[in-house]
């Protein structure tokens, strides 16, 4: 019997303890001081800090690119006035070709009066032009003054030149007579003096006069060397 009892306590000291591993464990005061202790030193941060943090600064919002302003489309009336300058530089263009260089210039600061105008540069740059031309122009020409005497040597050389063409016309014609060959010579030369004086009436350069006199004078020479070869 008591080899029975043994083993029969041991059975029972086992299940107690067992059991007593299953009960949930209550709180004692030590564990509880623990706990607060571990709270307490696991706060965070102070009031301090937390308002210090508030306080930093905040990184500015990414940046957002505004789109670029519509293009401004011109008018019918703008475009109008647009194209009535191109039709003025135009016009300044051909009378440039012409040689009417006084209306080129006219033209020409109409449209550089246009500072927005497109073509406002290149009138600016025809202009300068222009001007740097006449002045050139008018320092080859300072000495180069209308003056009487050219006018009187002018219808010198054509009054001759006149009186020789009615002595080759009067050879081509074998005119026989004295009276032939002084009508022809005396008309055509008047006819030539005339001319040349009709069409100086502005005045004539000394330089134009010399001109015609030298090819007056070739033309001479050619009649005589023509007349000669004929016989």
């Amino acid at each position: 019997m008591t080899s029975l009892r043994a083993p029969f306590a041991l059975l029972l000291l086992s299940f107690a303890s067992l059991s007593r591993a299953q009960e949930p464990s209550t709180p004692t005061e030590e564990n509880v001081a623990a706990a607060d202790e571990t709270a307490a030193t696991a706060e965070p941060t102070s009031n301090a800090e937390v308002a210090g943090g508030l306080d930093a600064p905040v990184p500015p919002p990414p940046s957002v690119s505004t789109p670029p302003p519509p293009l401004s489309t011109p008018s019918s009336a703008e475009l109008l006035a647009i194209e009535a300058t191109w039709q003025v530089y135009h016009q300044a263009a051909m009378a440039i070709a012409e040689g009417n260089r006084e209306r080129a210039r006219q033209l020409l600061r109409q449209v550089a009066s246009q500072v927005d105008h497109p073509a406002a540069e290149p009138s600016r740059r025809l202009l300068e032009r222009l001007e740097s031309l006449e002045r050139s122009r008018a320092g080859i020409f300072s000495n180069e003054q209308p003056s009487p005497l050219a006018r009187a040597e002018l219808v010198a050389w054509h009054t001759i030149g006149g009186a020789s063409v009615g002595t080759l016309l009067c050879a081509i014609a074998e005119c026989d007579t004295v009276r032939g060959w002084t009508l022809s010579m005396i008309g055509l030369g008047a006819v030539g003096g005339g001319l040349a004086l009709a069409f100086s009436r502005d005045g004539v350069r000394p330089g134009r006069a010399a001109l015609h006199g030298a090819a007056l004078r070739w033309g001479y020479l050619d009649t005589w060397l023509l007349s000669s070869v004929l016989g």
